[in-house]
């Protein structure tokens, strides 16, 4: 009686197992679904998101630019045409600089009164006694006063032979006492500056041989002057060299106990005129 109990319970085990089971697979299937379903519906998702088209937005602001603003163009445009025109006309209608001697160039006729700062130099080579070798004495003086001309015309110039200046105080006074004593001024008349070119105005300069008649103490002597002329800050420059004997007016070459003086005296002149 009891043996057929248990095997009643163990005849009926086999049918709760198969229960079981098919309670459990009904469970799993409906869980493989709703996975199957969420990955789907992903899958769908993200196809859609790939799939959509990218919105014109870059070639309407274009196209909208262009139209709100018609002004702005490239070099077709006949606004900035005008305007690169008009520049280019305004450069070209720009004179070319010049320097102020080309702008204003001194008038041919006009006298050009010598000023301060020129000076007349005599150079004397001279031998002491107690000096084996001789050397050169220079005298200057800066007194000159006189004119020059450009249209060809004499001028001349006054040197102050009394103010004349050297390193040796004995000498000066030698010169104003002995040589000069008489007629302190001396006076050069020059022939005049001939076929000055245009060149002249632009800062070139002009070199001529001038003949002027010098004047020292009352006798006249023609000397030969190597001349330079320029044009400097509106002023006239000139430059220039002779020489001479003293026989030329009439003297006898300066000598003494202690120095004796050369034969030739070289003279230079160094005028500004303005």
């Amino acid at each position: 009686m009891h043996y057929n109990k248990i095997m009643n319970r163990f005849n009926s085990l086999p049918l709760v197992i198969i229960c079981i089971c098919i309670l459990f697979g009904c469970n799993l299937e409906s869980s493989n679904k709703s996975t199957t379903t969420d990955i789907d519906i992903t899958k769908e998702s993200s196809t859609y998101t790939k799939s959509s088209p990218a919105q014109p937005t870059k070639q309407i602001n274009k196209n909208s630019s262009r139209e709100e603003n018609p002004g702005i163009e490239t070099s077709d445009n006949p606004t900035n045409n005008g305007q690169s025109s008009g520049n280019t006309d305004r450069s070209t209608n720009n004179p070319e600089k010049t320097t102020d001697t080309e702008i204003n160039p001194p008038d041919m006729n006009k006298t050009f009164e010598v000023v301060t700062g020129s000076n007349v130099t005599f150079a004397i080579r001279e031998k002491l006694l107690r000096v084996p070798a001789p050397f050169d004495a220079i005298l200057v003086s800066d007194e000159v006063s006189g004119y020059v001309n450009l249209d060809g015309s004499p001028f001349e110039l006054q040197v102050d032979l009394h103010k004349l200046v050297s390193d040796k105080e004995k000498r000066d006074k030698y010169v104003r006492e002995t040589l000069f004593p008489n007629q302190p001024i001396s006076t050069v008349k020059f022939d005049g500056l001939t076929d000055i070119p245009e060149s002249f105005y632009s800062g070139h300069t002009v070199e001529r041989v001038v003949s002027g008649t010098v004047n020292v103490n009352g006798i006249d002597s023609v000397l030969d002057f190597d001349l330079s002329a320029s044009l400097i800050d509106g002023q006239i420059v000139i430059k220039g060299n002779a020489s001479f004997e003293w026989s030329n007016f009439g003297m006898d070459t300066p000598t003494g106990n202690f120095f004796k003086l050369s034969d030739e005296v070289r003279l230079s002149v160094d005028i500004a005129a303005h």
